[in-house]
């Protein structure tokens, strides 16, 4: 099987994935009360569909916030605000985000596919000209993420030192909040380390010589 990934608008694919995660939710966290249908939040971010052929098959919600078009994330509750406990994104002039209400059907579940969907994730966060994005999830899939992005060649840090605020509806819940570094791959910092490093152990008559 070939997925695909696309923002979208289309409202019956929209209400496809609404019905999706509104089942796993349910079924999977034990929420019964949880309502899938579009939110707030659904209208102001944007919508990852996942989808083969023409069927959707699950999907994520893109929110975000720059300095020039500052937003509200959906962790932003209750009196956690990202700038408060993240001041040098502001003093950086940094764009952040947040991923939330990720949901697949189970029979798509494999590794690969996850894979692919993570990847989908970073490249489109990135394109929308995101630095940082935040994730709030329970232990074990908290772990999954930061081995995927590891995969994937990107740094994912859980920050067990912080405490999030229980979403509404969600009470119960293990919150711990991650971040995925998008700026740049690992190897990337790496080779530019190494290139400081290097030029770094260059004597300096030698670099006044070739300037």
């Amino acid at each position: 099987m070939s997925i695909s990934f696309e923002f979208s608008k289309e409202p019956a694919l929209l209400e496809q994935y609404y019905n999706i995660r509104e089942e796993c939710f349910r079924r999977e966290l034990g929420i019964q009360s949880f309502d899938g249908g579009e939110n707030d939040f659904d209208r102001w971010g944007r919508i990852l569909i996942v989808r083969d052929g023409d069927r959707c098959i699950g999907g994520a919600r893109l929110s975000g916030s720059t300095p020039y078009s500052p937003g509200l994330l959906p962790l932003e509750n209750n009196g956690f605000m990202v700038l408060k406990v993240f001041s040098k994104l502001a003093l950086e002039g940094k764009s952040y985000c947040q991923w939330t209400r990720l949901a697949l059907l189970p029979e798509y579940r494999s590794m690969e596919n996850l894979q692919a969907l993570a990847l989908s994730m970073i490249q489109n966060a990135r394109a929308c000209g995101y630095s940082y994005a935040f994730s709030v999830a329970g232990s074990n899939r908290s772990r999954l993420y930061r081995k995927i992005y590891k995969v994937l060649d990107y740094d994912y840090e859980i920050r067990t030192d912080l405490s999030v605020p229980a979403e509404q509806g969600f009470m119960g819940l293990e919150h711990l909040l991650s971040i995925g570094y998008l700026e740049e791959p690992i190897s990337a910092k790496k080779s530019l380390e190494s290139l400081v490093a290097n030029i770094s152990s260059v004597p300096c008559d030698y670099l006044r010589k070739v300037a």
